[in-house]
C-alpha cells in the first residue's frame, strides 16, 4: 500500500494496463476542492490512466441564463479541461475524454434549447470515440 494526498491506497497490480477512469468530478466548494491538478496527482499515482470521463455535479453551473440551462455552464467547464489535458502540456493522460453533462431542455421551445447555448464543445470530448 502507498500513501497519496493524505490517504492510503491500493497497491498497483499491473502498471502497464491502460484504464480508463469512468466517472469522476472536479469541484471548488467551501466543503472542498478537487480540480483538475488534484486529478492528475491522483491519476499519474502509479496505475495508467489514459483518460476519463467527466461527470457534472453542478459545481460549475452558470450563473445567468434560464435556471433550466445553467448546469451548461459545468459542460462548457469540462470542455476547457478536456482542451487543457489535450495540450499534453500536462501529462499523458487524457483528462475529461468524455463528458456526462445535464441540461433540462424539457421547458423550453425547441428553438430555445438549440440556440439558448453560444458554446461549442471540444472537438474531441464527445462520447462515440476514443481520443486517447
Amino acid at each position: 500500500m502507498t500513501e497519496h494526498n493524505g490517504r492510503t491506497s491500493e497497491p498497483i497490480l499491473d502498471p502497464d494496463l491502460e484504464i480508463v477512469d469512468s466517472h469522476h468530478h472536479l469541484f471548488d466548494r467551501p466543503a472542498g476542492r478537487f480540480m483538475f491538478e488534484d486529478y492528475l496527482a491522483d491519476a499519474s499515482a502509479g496505475h495508467n490512466i489514459v483518460a476519463s470521463v467527466y461527470v457534472e455535479t453542478q459545481a460549475m453551473a452558470r450563473t445567468y441564463g434560464p435556471a433550466q440551462l445553467r448546469a451548461i455552464g459545468e459542460v462548457e467547464f469540462a470542455n476547457g479541461v478536456a482542451a487543457m489535458s489535450d495540450s499534453g502540456g500536462y501529462g499523458p493522460c487524457r483528462v475529461s475524454a468524455a463528458i456526462v453533462g445535464y441540461a433540462d431542455l424539457t421547458s423550453a421551445s425547441p428553438r430555445e434549447s438549440f440556440s439558448i447555448s453560444r458554446s461549442r464543445p471540444h472537438p474531441n470530448a464527445s462520447v462515440g470515440y476514443d481520443r486517447y
